[in-house]
């Protein structure tokens, strides 16, 4: 005895009435015709937000460093000797010295605090893209 697939066989009796049925194999389409939209839809959202959401992270990653060395202080005060270790190393791409420290911004009696982050031109260009803009 064969396994009747009961979705199926209501979908297919509904989607192809009778004569007199007509108005049921009319909004039986509209039907589908909506869930087809719908789902076209959603997938197209989906598709754009992903890359948009790759294209943002690659831009908020081209600015940020991905490790920050600092002394036991807070501070690395030589910063120097430190590099020809970083030359040395093969798994190293690039580094560049920064300071980041706060400060305030006095605009016309107005004070709000800021955060400053100082750097070396020349060699913000071996880690970074701000040298691009």
């Amino acid at each position: 005895m064969a396994k009747i697939n009961l979705p199926m066989m209501i979908g297919g009796r509904y989607s192809r009435a009778k004569r007199r049925n007509g108005f049921i194999s009319f909004i039986s389409a509209i039907s589908m015709i909506g869930v087809a939209i719908g789902v076209w839809a959603l997938i197209s959202v989906t598709s754009v937000m992903n890359g948009f959401a790759n294209e943002l992270r690659g831009s908020i990653l081209e600015v940020t460093p991905h490790v920050t060395v600092t002394g036991g202080n807070g501070w690395l005060n030589d910063w120097q000797s430190l590099s020809e270790k970083l030359d040395k190393n093969k798994d190293v791409k690039g580094y560049a010295p920064y300071i980041y420290t706060q400060g305030l911004i006095n605009n016309s009696g107005s004070v709000t605090g800021a955060l400053i982050r100082g750097i070396l031109p020349e060699e913000e260009i071996k880690v970074g893209v701000v040298h691009e803009y």
